[in-house]
């Protein structure tokens, strides 16, 4: 078992074979860098290139864990249980990953990429977290602009606060993705929904 992104939401994989929040969009017009230097070029540059710099109504989160490139070692450094996180992803045959986060001060999203040894890898990270997360009480929705993506809302707490988690998970050939928000207030998966299939159209 893993969790990813520890303190903002849980996301457990086993290593086996209301009212709505406001639009937001990506935009490029202002290019805001995540805390750690953006590649230019190298096995982090593209999956860089596939998370949004910045966010209409949102600032780079600088004190979020887990962001900018993630090789294995980050990778698992980010999980509570490391041993069990390195035998999955080594399993799955992690290459890299890149993540960013971002903040308006009272909503949290994160955006996450990771790149696998092929597409059968990716996929099956993604299907075993959707099965644990619904062991866990999450709730799934639909994101039919995803194509083959899955959402899922979960109650969670947040520096001992209750807070709400809405996620949108899709898989693209090798890559890996995640994007979801956090909020002590988020009561619809709308946003989330629009991250994700923003975040899917632009992840070419």
């Amino acid at each position: 078992m893993a969790v990813l992104m520890a303190g903002l939401v849980t996301w457990r994989v086993r290593a086996s074979s209301g009212g709505a929040s406001p639009d937001i969009s990506v935009t490029t017009t202002t290019v805001v860098h995540a805390p750690t230097t953006v590649p230019s070029s190298g096995v982090y540059a593209d999956l860089a290139a596939a998370l949004p710099e910045s966010l209409d109504g949102y600032r780079v989160d600088t004190g979020a864990k887990a962001t900018g490139a993630l090789d294995l070692e980050a990778a698992v450094a980010a999980e509570s249980d490391r041993s069990a996180e390195r035998a999955l992803l080594e399993t799955r045959h992690y290459k890299s990953g890149y993540a960013r986060a971002f903040t308006n001060g009272n909503n949290h999203v994160y955006m996450l990429v990771y790149r696998f040894g092929g597409a059968n890898d990716a996929s099956l990270y993604m299907t075993d977290g959707m099965i644990n997360l619904y062991g866990k009480g999450a709730n799934e929705y639909d994101v039919a602009d995803v194509p083959g993506g899955k959402g899922f809302s979960r109650s969670t707490t947040y520096n001992g606060s209750p807070a709400v988690v809405h996620g949108v998970t899709f898989t693209k050939d090798d890559r890996f993705f995640l994007v979801f928000t956090r909020s002590a207030t988020t009561s619809s998966p709308t946003e989330a929904a629009q991250l994700g299939a923003l975040l899917h159209k632009a992840s070419s």
